[in-house]
């Protein structure tokens, strides 16, 4: 009996240690809201020209600087047929990100800094009367 309270035990400890793959949720890291006028004015520029060749889409992250696709990608994870969270993974410093399933994409990483608007179907921007959670990436 003693032997499969121990099995027992040893698997749910497993079992929730593998769950755990990601190092920060983003709503764990410091945010403030930001208004379109208050972003940095090379990402208000990629916004407002969006679609253009300055703006670099991986599913579902924007990235305005070239250099930074090849540093940061995407994956959905996945219970059954859902997407439980995206996490986005930072491959030079082997840091990833957990994005809730609610936060409207586009999910924009400009100078290490992750941007999410709140509201759905922003691009192509035609208001300049949306947020941005700004959050300061690890």
């Amino acid at each position: 009996m003693r032997n499969k309270f121990i099995y027992i035990l040893a698997n749910i400890v497993f079992f929730l240690t593998s769950c755990i793959d990601y190092d920060y949720r983003i709503s764990d890291l410091s945010c403030k809201e930001l208004a379109f006028n208050e972003l940095p004015v090379k990402l208000q520029e990629g916004l407002s020209a969006y679609p253009s060749d300055t703006v670099f889409f991986k599913t579902g992250i924007m990235l305005l600087e070239y250099k930074d696709c090849i540093r940061f990608y995407d994956e959905a994870k996945k219970i059954g047929p859902w997407i439980a969270y995206i996490k986005i993974i930072d491959a030079d410093r082997n840091i990833t990100y957990r994005v809730e399933r609610i936060c409207p994409p586009p999910y924009i990483i400009f100078n290490d800094r992750l941007y999410i608007p709140d509201k759905y179907n922003v691009l192509p921007l035609h208001k300049k009367n949306i947020f941005f959670s700004e959050y300061e990436l690890k």
